[in-house]
């Protein structure tokens, strides 16, 4: 699925181009991931867990863009991508095909200017438009500004996976699973 381009004011005023990727985003995607994933530790990915080349990325792009049931939007900003947001689904079976999964992430630069609020947004109506009725996620329990955007958008708490999370120096964080019904 693709969406039509838009810029959107953020928080401080500064242009959002809100886009869908294509194969030229690639490399720039594949550098995005490898540098959040070491700017926090509420991803899934350790740093230099980012396995993909760059013909899988540019197969995952058109998979992404084609598909009735994906979708990757991503946040450009002075020049760069500053966040990406996606949802896929659940699963193929027909008990769950109502469902769709969703991940969010978000350059160190750009956090708190509400560029993940717009992404959500953006999620949203794409998920309704293919007909998925629920929207799910997990969270690191310790992601205290994470779960309070969640919920501030609808999301509830639906469980936690104890130990969910386990980090390279051995220590935990529970994982929690939030709901939000479309």
């Amino acid at each position: 699925m693709i969406i039509t381009s838009q810029t959107v004011a953020l928080r401080d005023g500064r242009a959002c181009l809100l886009r869908s990727p294509t194969r030229r985003d690639a490399q720039p995607l594949l550098d995005f991931l490898a540098q959040t994933a070491g700017e926090t530790s509420y991803l899934l990915r350790e740093p230099g867990e980012v396995g993909y080349t760059l013909a899988q990325e540019r197969d995952f792009i058109q998979t992404s863009n084609t598909a009735e049931n994906r979708l990757m939007v991503l946040a450009e900003m002075d020049g760069t991508i500053a966040a990406n947001a996606s949802f896929w689904p659940v699963g193929v079976f027909a008990r769950v095909r109502h469902r769709c999964e969703m991940g969010v992430v978000v350059r160190r630069p750009y956090w708190h200017l509400g560029v993940a609020s717009v992404l959500l947004e953006q999620l949203f109506k794409g998920a309704t438009a293919c007909g998925y009725r629920q929207m799910e996620l997990t969270a690191v329990a310790t992601n205290a500004r994470a779960l309070a955007l969640y919920e501030h958008l609808g999301f509830q708490r639906a469980g936690a996976v104890p130990n969910g999370i386990r980090y390279a120096d051995g220590s935990c964080a529970d994982e929690i699973i939030m709901v939000k019904q479309l």
